[in-house]
């Protein structure tokens, strides 16, 4: 058996590669939409998945950890992170989040992801057409990232970004880092 010595900048590079966030799992998406008002405020964003491949298993724990969604394009970028507390229910096959002040919710059990903001939505559609729109999602700080990629939408204008059916597909590179309170992050060694 062979020793290997690990020191300096090796270090860091093995730590920066291990301990990033964690891969996307592609599903597929029933529908994804993102309305646009003039007052901010009425702002929201809906997607659902019901692949076969989301489980409950996917979530780590969010109550005590929360969750974040990250919904971006080529022009805008939007991360909401939900945080752990009450909010968060569980009975063993469901995680869910709803927030009664914000109206948002999260839902995840096996063959069902739905994402829905109402609130504090800061992705606008002024930039038109969007083509693609990602959305990650990542419930606790250690569950499977799940990634819905749209880039056939049957409406995209100024006021909708509407897509149904959408394939399983890699989502674009992330343009900025969204990830719940206790995610992993990247750390390097002097």
């Amino acid at each position: 058996m062979k020793r290997i010595a690990i020191t300096g900048m090796s270090a860091a590079l093995i730590v920066a590669v291990c301990s990033g966030s964690a891969l996307a799992h592609e599903v597929t998406t029933k529908k994804m939409m993102v309305k646009e008002h003039s007052d901010p405020a009425k702002r929201s964003i809906q997607a659902f998945s019901n692949d076969p491949t989301v489980l409950y298993g996917d979530a780590d724990d969010p109550a005590s950890n929360g969750a974040s969604i990250h919904v971006y394009s080529a022009t805008d970028d939007f991360c909401l992170v939900l945080p752990a507390g009450p909010e968060w229910s569980d009975n063993g096959k469901l995680w869910k989040y709803t927030n009664p002040e914000t109206k948002n919710q999260l839902q995840i059990s096996n063959g069902k992801l739905q994402v829905k903001i109402r609130s504090g939505v800061a992705f606008s559609l002024s930039d038109v057409p969007q083509g693609t729109v990602n959305v990650e999602v990542l419930v606790g700080a250690l569950g499977d990232k799940l990634c819905m990629r749209c880039t056939a939408p049957g409406t995209d204008d100024e006021k909708r970004f509407l897509a149904k059916d959408c394939v399983a597909a890699e989502c674009d590179l992330e343009p900025s880092v969204c990830e719940p309170p206790g995610a992993t992050t990247t750390t390097t060694l002097p």
